[in-house]
């Protein structure tokens, strides 16, 4: 999946997922203003998100939303001791009626217990997004896109959905 000046790419699952597992083992794309993301969308604006920002490759950002409300008020920051755009990695995330788990390859690295029903993101799973795009927009906290040498590629092995219900 690839990113220019020009445009982006999605891939878009619209199969409701009310409980499961969604898993992916991906390459995420490097460079300022680049970002690599898995979104889930839902009723009533639920979100929850993966998003890898290519100018610092060795963290991913974790987030909900309620409402259309971003509980977390700022991303929780997932790090990890290698660039995750040099290799493969497994990134999973597990919706529950009572709790969401994100993973890398194979980890629990973060867990949201559903504390209060209005700031649970329960109806998030209605379609997921794997895309590639540019963050630019946000501003210089990201950066800006380089496209003088090609496009941005993230790199997709395999996506996996597991429905539990």
């Amino acid at each position: 999946m690839r990113i220019d000046s020009r445009c982006g790419t999605d891939l878009i699952y619209q199969r409701k997922i009310v409980t499961g597992k969604y898993e992916a083992k991906l390459k995420i794309a490097k460079g300022p203003g680049v970002v690599t993301a898995i979104d889930f969308y839902g009723q009533r604006k639920d979100e929850i998100n993966i998003e890898f920002l290519g100018n610092s490759p060795k963290s991913f950002l974790s987030m909900y939303f309620s409402k259309g409300v971003a509980i977390d008020k700022a991303p929780t920051s997932i790090s990890s001791n290698v660039d995750l755009s040099l290799d493969y990695h497994i990134y999973s995330v597990e919706i529950l009626t009572d709790s969401i788990n994100w993973y890398l390859d194979g980890k629990i690295v973060r867990t949201l217990k559903k504390a209060n029903s209005n700031t649970f993101p329960s109806l998030a799973g209605d379609k997921v997004i794997f895309g590639v795009w540019s963050y630019s927009r946000f501003g210089a906290a990201v950066g800006k896109p380089d496209y003088s040498a090609g496009p941005k590629v993230a790199y997709m092995k395999w996506i996996k959905f597991t429905h539990y219900t």
